[in-house]
């Protein structure tokens, strides 16, 4: 058994070592963390607990993307051996506001680390950040920032505004040399004969490399007859941060079985994070899946039982699960009553599936939009009936007119139905028109509206149009039980009247094809069907629908009510696409509804039948793009868009949007310091931006932008690569392209002034070889008459020279001609590299001033002549500080 444990966590423990290991020390923790990277802790409450345990100071780091010296500490400090050797000795922990991978876990429920920082997700420095500052920090939020906090609370140290990083290496190392001993030579735990115990020392550990050996050597087999006795483990000593091992088993290649997800669930209860344990279990419920696109919960659907008794009584879980009993597919609905039964009592589980029948069962949703699909693809279809006629526009003059002559025509004869009739109308029109104009007493003329139309109807009741416009007056007037009242009772009345088509007849035939094979399937086929070719079906069905929309919640204390809704309104709006004068806000009203009850998988369905039909609908790609990303799915929208672009390639709609999926992968490539992936999928999306172009030459506004900027992230991309040359030249290719590009903020908020300092800029690796004047030459070749590009690069070789003055960390003072009252009395030692930097800021601040002599430009020149005169000054070379300042002035 022993052996088989350390077999199972092989890939952090030498084979070599299991015949005599009697511990699983420093080695095992460096191959985990690895020599170059901090330990970081995945919460607070584990830095606090395991430093209150050893005795040993906390640091406290914040980053942040975007800011040079945040940027330039991670790779050159954070990575850096000696650096990380000194983070040994303390309890480390960093906080981050923003993302760099698009979710923290994979679809296997395996931890995604953070590609900037490791150790922690994403999710979990984004959560620290606060809480640091809240805690330790306080203040304006700056970055980078860094402070250590001793044993009994009060702080050694709190850097941050740094000219030099040496300042801050030497606080940590003087700080290491008092600390105790690092954590990685401390040996964790002893192989015993005796399994449990040794169990109880993995799953009891609290720092986040033993957490991640602990987790990673169950991951590739959940379902091994070892991991029940891991998961009690986690039930005698676990603790909160132990729902990420169960989120892994949880979400194993094998579905787990009843017997561990008791296993599961009892240890959450014993260690008291059940809320935790509810939490992840409805992450995953309410998670894409992984095959978005299908509506079944898969193997996931063994989870809803869990969900029910871990969290059943919070109202986001009795909400997912009602949902799931009215518009869960066939093959879940099983476990779907099961979690229902396990939620709410035998009784009302049963009055519960009583009430989903009696609104017409549990949807089929996949026969529904595959029927409308059907409908979309048939030649020679018959036109839709009954349309209802589109809203005349008029005047507000106008529609007061008409209000006053409907109402002599009343005054005349109140009995006559078709005055009373037009009398609400009136009023109704009038106040939609004073809606939209924020005119005065609406509220009025909708009551009156909504009085005489209920008049006109009793004595119409045939009357269908009169109907719809009761059902929009009720919406108006927030009253939507009666807007859901008067639908379905005008749907009842449409049914009645309706009967197949022979092109239904033919669609419905050909359903072993193209249906789902359940037998509720093919009846929900055909009941959709009936409606599909009638314009009144299709208003009532749009009404219904927002107005369970709009109730949702409403019926929070009455289950069995809220899931006959959920039935009731998922399925009108899912007939409404069905129908053949559906549009693309049929299929976005059906996609919003399901996300919000928690149906994302349905919801991700609804909107890819939708874009079959309608490819190029806006509405529909943005929904799309929003949940997937929500979701961190951007390779899920990054493959459907190639697949619509690929369906369609007539559409330069089509290839616009796949070139904007790759645009934004390419962002997140970025954002987690992957150089080559970024570049592909930047090369990519040109390539489809220029295919839109090639179809459709009304793309080249929209198109044009997208162009430019990716170039310019494929610039910031090569500066990642330290290719600066390369960044330099997609700089001036963006700028040339589009010259506007200048000043846009991309999903990073980098604009194209960042990518300037960075091509420049000093880092650890050594000085830029961009040759400064050869880049102002490229820059100006991209925008001519423009000066603010060569004013950005004599600003960013102004701060490279002081850069580098300041890098030997000698200080001399400075000359009492230019002191000033109460500031510093010393500068850096000026240097010839800073020298050289500072004669280019001048040389480029000239050729501005050339282009333009303005404000700006004298500014800029004065400015690096001022400073290199003061640097001579303390040469004392005064006859050349003279000529600088001469010309400065």
């Amino acid at each position: 058994m022993i052996t088989a444990l350390l077999l199972a966590l092989a890939p952090f423990v030498a084979t070599t070592l299991l015949p005599q290991t009697e511990s699983v020390s420093q080695e095992i923790s460096e191959r985990i963390i690895g020599l170059d990277q901090i330990a970081w802790q995945r919460s607070l409450e584990d830095a606090l607990a395991i430093a209150q345990a050893e005795n040993r100071p906390l640091l406290v780091a914040i980053n942040l993307d975007g800011e040079s010296s945040s940027d330039r500490i991670v790779p050159e400090r954070y990575s850096n051996p000696e650096f990380v050797a000194w983070t040994r000795h303390f309890v480390c922990v960093i906080g981050h506001p923003l993302r760099h991978t698009p979710r923290d876990h994979d679809d296997f429920g395996r931890r995604i680390v953070c590609p900037r920082l490791g150790s922690v997700t994403c999710g979990e420095h984004i959560a620290l950040e606060p809480q640091l500052f809240d805690a330790y920090l306080g203040g304006e939020r700056i970055s980078p920032r860094h402070a250590l906090i001793l044993p009994d609370g009060t702080k050694a140290f709190d850097l941050f505004l740094l000219f030099d990083m040496a300042q801050l290496d030497r606080a940590l190392q003087e700080a290491a040399a008092d600390a105790p001993p690092s954590t990685t030579e401390i040996p964790w735990f002893n192989v015993h004969d005796d399994m449990d115990t040794m169990l109880d020392q993995l799953a009891g550990a609290r720092a986040s490399w033993q957490r991640a050996f602990f987790e990673n050597g169950w991951l590739e087999d959940a379902q091994s007859d070892d991991i029940l006795d891991v998961v009690r483990a986690v039930g005698r000593v676990g603790d909160a941060g132990s729902v990420e091992l169960l989120r892994a088993i949880l979400q194993g290649r094998t579905p787990p079985s009843p017997a561990l997800l008791d296993a599961i669930e009892q240890a959450a209860a014993a260690r008291e994070f059940s809320a935790d344990l509810g939490r992840v279990l409805g992450e995953i419920l309410r998670s894409p899946g992984r095959f978005p696109g299908s509506e079944s919960l898969a193997d996931d659907r063994v989870l809803l039982p869990s969900l029910a008794r871990v969290a059943g009584s919070l109202p986001q879980t009795r909400s997912l699960l009602l949902a799931q009993c009215a518009l869960a597919p066939a093959s879940d609905r099983d476990a779907a009553h099961a979690a229902i039964e396990r939620a709410f009592s035998k009784d009302e589980a049963a009055r519960i599936e009583t009430a989903v029948q009696d609104a017409g069962g549990p949807l089929d949703l996949e026969d529904v939009l595959r029927l409308g699909a059907e409908f979309a693809g048939e030649t020679g279809a018959p036109a839709l009936r009954n349309a209802v006629p589109p809203d005349v526009v008029h005047t507000l003059d106008e529609l007061t007119h008409e209000l006053e002559e409907a109402e002599r025509e009343l005054g005349r004869d109140e009995s006559d139905p078709q005055a009373v009739r037009r009398f609400g109308l009136a009023n109704e029109h009038l106040a939609r028109a004073r809606i939209a104009a924020s005119g005065p007493d609406v509220g009025l003329l909708l009551q009156d509206a909504n009085t005489w139309l209920a008049r006109a109807a009793s004595a119409l009741p045939d009357d269908e149009l009169l109907a719809i416009e009761r059902a929009r007056n009720a919406y108006l007037l927030s009253k939507f039980d009666e807007q859901a009242r008067i639908a379905v009772e005008l749907l009842a009345r449409v049914r009645a009247r309706c009967a197949h088509e022979d092109h239904d007849d033919a669609v419905l035939a050909r359903w072993p094809q193209w249906g789902s094979g359940a037998a509720t399937g093919r009846d929900e086929a055909e009941r959709a069907a009936v409606l599909a070719t009638d314009g009144v079906a299709l208003e009532a069905l749009r009404w219904l629908g927002d107005a369970e929309g709009r109730r949702l919640g409403a019926d929070a204390d009455d289950p069995a009510r809220a899931a006959a809704n959920f039935a009731r309104g998922a399925r009108a709006l899912a007939y409404a696409c069905a129908n053949r004068g559906a549009g693309d806000v049929d299929y976005q009203s059906l996609a919003s509804y399901l996300n919000v009850i928690g149906m994302t998988r349905g919801s991700l369905a609804t909107l890819r039948a939708g874009l079959e039909r309608f490819p190029e609908s806006g509405v529909l790609r943005d929904l799309l793009r929003d949940e997937l990303l929500q979701h961190g799915r951007v390779r899920v929208l990054v493959d459907t868009s190639d697949w619509l672009a690929a369906r369609f390639p007539e559409s330069a709609a089509c290839a616009w949007y796949a070139g904007y999926a790759h645009y934004l992968a390419a962002e997140w490539a970025r954002r987690g310091e992957d150089e080559v992936a970024a570049l592909a999928a930047y090369a990519s999306a040109s390539g489809r931006f220029r295919a839109s172009l090639d179809l459709q030459p009304g793309f080249a506004e929209s198109a044009g932008h997208y162009l430019a900027a990716c170039e310019l992230g494929r610039g910031f991309a090569y500066r990642l690569a330290n290719r600066r040359q390369d960044a330099a030249d997609c700089l001036a290719r963006a700028l040339a392209l589009r010259p506007a590009i200048g000043d846009a903020r991309d999903g990073l908020d980098r604009e194209a002034v960042d990518l300037v300092d960075a091509v420049l800029e000093w880092t650890a690796a050594g000085p830029s070889r961009v040759n400064t004047t050869a880049f102002a030459d490229q820059l100006v070749r991209a925008v001519p008459g423009a000066t603010r590009w060569l004013l950005a690069i004599a600003d960013s070789a102004l701060r490279e020279g002081l850069r580098a003055d300041g890098r030997t960390g000698v200080r001399v003072p400075l000359p009492e001609g230019i002191r000033i009252a109460g500031g510093p009395e010393e500068m850096d030692e000026p240097t010839e590299l800073g020298d050289a930097w500072l004669m280019e800021a001048i040389d480029v601040a000239r050729r501005a001033l050339a282009v333009s002599d303005d404000e700006t430009t004298r500014h800029y020149l004065a400015q690096s002549l001022t400073v290199q005169a003061e640097r001579e000054l303390v040469r004392k070379r005064t006859y050349v500080a003279k000529e600088r300042l001469d010309e400065a002035s």
